[in-house]
């Protein structure tokens, strides 16, 4: 599951559209040549799902732009334990166990 565009984007980007079990937070069109694979691709919410939704879609592993987005102690990410989360601005830059 990716949490923002920019991250549903590079999924998208690596082939992954039939991996993903949804995506959310949105703010433009989707890139163009990406069009096809985002449409394969669950669209949870345009803004933030609400923690049900995001446990509906029953992910592995969610990621997201911004650690935000996954903050500790919010519902959301409190309700997705025992889910690999992975910021992408903490995956790119560092030896985070959670990648």
């Amino acid at each position: 599951m990716s949490l923002n565009q920019g991250t549903t984007e590079i999924m998208l980007s690596l082939g992954l559209a039939d991996r993903m079990a949804g995506t959310a937070i949105w703010t433009d069109p989707v890139m163009k040549g990406l069009e096809k694979a985002n449409g394969k691709v669950p669209r949870l919410a345009d803004d933030a799902p609400s923690f049900e939704k995001a446990l509906d879609a029953e992910p592995d592993f969610v990621t997201a732009s911004f650690a935000s987005t996954l903050a500790k102690g919010d519902r959301a990410s409190s309700s997705l334990r025992g889910t690999r989360r992975c910021p992408r601005s903490l995956c790119c830059r560092s030896t985070n166990p959670a990648c």
